[in-house]
């Protein structure tokens, strides 16, 4: 069955690169194919320094021309006192330590908008006395806490619901300590059944399982792991 698939949440494993998989029909292939290395032969212009995989890669992303939708790039940045590097984060993700060169490169492809984010204080307690979180506590969620919190899930906050970890019905505040991401499943796995949570750290949670069972969950790993992946 044809399928395309366009990994957008595997860019921070991959240093900003985005891995893309599917099936095409024979012809739509061959119109493709025609129009990547007609791509490619025409950055060679500008470009005889890079390798074909690189222009036909380039040429891949530039399909459309002026018929299709306007590239955007929406660039914030953070950091923490104890670390050397920050992190960009892109809108539909985020990148950690993405370098300068790429940044530059992403920012001056023809056609392509930028626009650049406030930077936000991760330590910051953002409050407000809505149920709805506000657009800048999403942000500091998402730029905090990477992936869903449930243990062993890896899904990208971007896509999460921001959970309330004490119930707005039961007195928990929308405040940065009480909101955390959680995937649709897991939050309606904490919402429908006895599992449970509380916030030990900015970064780090302790569940309890209808069972009893303590599972921990600490993001500081999971951003440790991705700097050994980068560097």
């Amino acid at each position: 069955q044809a399928h395309l698939d366009i990994a957008l949440t595997d860019a921070r494993l991959n240093r900003g690169l985005v891995p893309i998989t599917g099936l095409l029909e024979y012809t739509d292939a061959l119109a493709l194919e025609a129009q990547i290395k007609a791509g490619a032969h025409a950055l060679l212009v500008d470009h005889p320094e890079l390798d074909l995989d690189t222009r036909r890669a380039m040429a891949a992303g530039q399909l459309g021309g002026d018929a299709a939708a306007p590239r955007e790039v929406v660039i914030y940045a953070h950091h923490q006192p104890t670390e050397a590097h920050g992190i960009v984060g892109l809108e539909g993700g985020h990148v950690p330590y993405a370098t300068i060169d790429q940044l530059t490169e992403w920012c001056t492809t023809r056609g392509t908008k930028v626009s650049i984010r406030p930077v936000l204080d991760l330590s910051e307690e953002i409050s407000t006395d809505a149920y709805a979180p506000t657009q800048r506590q999403r942000e500091q969620a998402i730029l905090t806490t990477p992936t869903c919190v449930f243990p062993h899930c890896s899904k990208d906050a971007r896509g999460c619901d921001l959970d309330h970890i004490t119930p707005y019905a039961s007195g928990g505040k929308t405040t940065s300590w009480n909101l955390a991401p959680l995937c649709r499943f897991h939050h309606r796995v904490k919402t429908f059944s006895t599992w449970t949570y509380h916030r030990t750290s900015r970064t780090g949670f302790t569940w309890t399982s209808p069972k009893g069972r303590v599972h921990p969950v600490d993001l500081t790993d999971f951003t440790d792991e991705h700097r050994r992946r980068t560097h």
